[in-house]
């Protein structure tokens, strides 16, 4: 049976109605498969499907598990069920079998979650946008001309347009968060070493990265990470609260919020900049006491340093799979930009590891300080939430004279020139990393749409292992006008 409102469901919603016999959970799954098979052509945001697994894991379900019968879509980076594809996005691994189950899914399954299929990324996860050369472009639900956002714009693209009530994703630079903002959803990133990364990468991409889902509601998302949480590392939290769900009905007193909506790189969208106002205005009718202020970092070497990142991480993965595959890796196996990326990793002083890290220790240090001044920091999500496709990719020319480099074996030489290209494109997403370099809970709440139909962030960030306090700040505003609530069709 195909469920009338199944696309406006969220899994709370699904779980109590099936435990209500409104319908089943096979029902469920057949209305996910449906609406996959309707609107993926279109949105391009699902690139495997594994039907017939969904059925057995259906089967196998513990009727009493607290998510029975929600069906998901899967990232397809780090998100692993053994004996299905995993592909990083990237023609080097487009035959790629899992041989094993990441933690991060198991717990998934454990609770009841039957997963349907997984979802398209850029290569490696690498971009603002999700458009690999794989498996072409992932097109926002809201206007197709443009990106749903990155690198989780396949899971985001999926539950906006009603297929999923949840995906999962991973955000390293604000990957969940970005892709949420720009398609009306919410994305929240945990803190670092709250959520299980996997067997092959603990501390992945340097600590930046942290496993999560996007969702339509904050009761979900709570609900996941009450399933979720727990490092499987070397590294264990004590939990902060006894559950991140049941906290959403506490009251919150008054915060001390600090806004900012002013970007490093200059330029913000007008109309992310009233987005963001319009919910200081209902913050403050809440009696929290909003301030402009930010924190006085060095956005400019912590910018830097999240790009030499880039580069030392993608040239360890690159050896990594190397070793992994038996296999020489050419620029004839991975994109052009991934391949020069990893080129200049190579050629990068081993000290610089060690810098970076020590500068983004520093400023989680600072970090402290304020927010023992404020609750919580306030920013637009994005500077620019109208990514047309295509405008972030390298043009013909700029890849023709990447492939040229590589041959010449000059990828070290033009370091600076690509560290150029990548500020432009932070230029769009310059709220979002201060996070992950600094471990620290952060979220996109959706709040409005543009003139040219796509969904406006605001971003929220906290201090270390305050992920509750964000959460509950989400559903007070949740329960405003301002959130933004796409019509039904």
């Amino acid at each position: 049976m195909k469920i009338k409102e199944y696309a406006q469901l969220d899994a709370i919603d699904v779980v109590q109605l099936i435990k209500k016999s409104q319908f089943s959970a096979k029902d469920v799954l057949d209305s996910a498969l449906n609406q996959i098979e309707t609107l993926n052509p279109k949105l391009n945001s699902v690139i495997f499907t594994f039907y017939d697994l969904a059925k057995k894991q259906l089967e196998k379900a513990d009727k009493n598990s607290p998510l029975y019968g929600t069906v998901i879509l899967l990232k397809d980076s780090l998100h692993d069920i053994e004996g299905t594809f995993s592909t990083l996005g990237s023609k080097l691994l487009r035959n790629n079998i899992s041989t094993q189950t990441s933690t991060f899914v198991k717990r998934l399954l454990d609770a009841g979650c039957i997963v349907v299929g997984k979802t398209n990324l850029p290569e490696f996860a690498l971009m603002g946008t999700t458009e690999p050369k794989l498996f072409g472009p992932t097109r926002n639900p809201f206007n197709l001309a443009y990106s749903p956002g990155g690198s989780s714009g396949g899971s985001a693209a999926s539950v906006a347009s009603g297929m999923v009530s949840v995906a999962t994703g991973n955000d390293g630079g604000g990957s969940i968060r970005i892709p949420a903002s720009m398609c009306g959803l919410f994305g929240f990133k945990p803190s670092r070493y709250f959520t299980p990364m996997g067997s092959e990468f603990f501390d992945t991409w340097m600590g930046l990265v942290v496993n999560h889902v996007l969702t339509k509601s904050v009761r979900d998302s709570a609900l996941f990470l009450d399933i979720e949480y727990g490092f499987d590392g070397p590294i264990y939290f004590k939990k902060p609260i006894e559950s991140f769900l049941e906290e959403l009905n506490k009251p919150l007193e008054p915060l001390k919020i600090a806004l900012n909506t002013h970007s490093y790189f200059g330029s913000v969208n007008n109309e992310n900049v009233r987005a963001t106002l319009e919910v200081a205005k209902i913050l403050e009718s809440f009696g929290h006491i909003i301030e402009e202020d930010e924190p006085k970092v060095d956005f400019e070497k912590l910018y830097d340093t999240y790009i030499d990142s880039m580069f030392i991480e993608t040239a360890f993965l690159l050896d990594y799979l190397e070793n992994k595959l038996h296999k020489k890796i050419t620029i004839k196996d991975v994109e052009p930009s991934t391949y020069i990326l990893a080129k200049i990793g190579d050629k990068l002083n081993a000290k610089l590891n060690i810098q970076i890290k020590h500068l983004w220790d520093k400023t989680g240090f600072y970090m402290r300080s304020f927010f023992e001044k404020y609750d919580v920091y306030m920013t637009p999500t994005l500077a620019n939430p109208h990514i047309e496709l295509g405008s972030l990719l390298p043009s013909s020319i700029e890849e023709f004279a990447l492939k040229s480099v590589s041959k010449l074996d000059l990828c070290f030489y033009i370091k600076p020139i690509v560290k150029k290209i990548a500020f432009k494109q932070l230029s769009a997403f310059p709220f979002t990393q201060l996070a992950n370099q600094t471990g620290l809970p952060a979220m996109s709440i959706p709040a409005g749409i543009s003139s040219k139909n796509i969904p406006l962030g605001v971003h929220f960030m906290s201090g270390y292992a305050k992920d509750h306090l964000l959460l509950r700040l989400a559903k007070q505003l949740e329960e405003t006008p301002i959130w933004f609530r796409p019509q039904k069709k």
